[in-house]
């Protein structure tokens, strides 16, 4: 993965594993690559069986749960990774954002969601660093 993608590197410190949810699009390239590129095994959680099952074999040692995010988020809510990311499309990202709470509790080190520009103001209000990913859209980190 180019040293020039947007996701936060500095979110991987001290993770060995992590919770992915909307995990398959674009193949993991969004953040699942650059995951599993630093050595981290993870959970991937998405509701496409035919996407999730083309990346299997690219992510050795991984596992994959074909689930609707929001259940999931309920069944595994009382479980801790190292690190949580949450990317998820765009018409998704105001009802993610309510479950913040959850998922901070989830993450022992690190949290991880994308973000839009009309969320800026509420993920600083929660103590989020920022970074740039396209013109609309962020990450934003704990």
């Amino acid at each position: 993965m180019s040293p020039d993608h947007p996701f936060p590197r500095a979110a991987l410190t001290d993770c060995s594993d992590a919770l992915c949810i909307f995990c398959a699009g674009f193949g993991g390239k969004n953040a699942e690559m650059v995951i599993r590129d630093a050595g981290i095994t993870g959970l991937g959680i998405d509701y496409d069986a035919a996407l999730v099952d083309a990346m299997r074999d690219d992510y050795p040692g991984w596992s994959f749960l074909v689930q609707d995010a929001y259940k999931a988020i309920r069944s595994l809510s009382r479980h801790r990774f190292d690190l949580v990311v949450a990317d998820p499309q765009m018409n998704q990202r105001d009802r993610l954002l309510v479950l913040y709470p959850t998922l901070r509790r989830m993450a022992r080190h690190h949290l991880v969601i994308g973000v839009s520009d009309h969320q800026i103001p509420e993920v600083k209000r929660l103590g989020a660093s920022l970074s740039r990913r396209t013109n609309d859209s962020w990450w934003a980190w704990w």
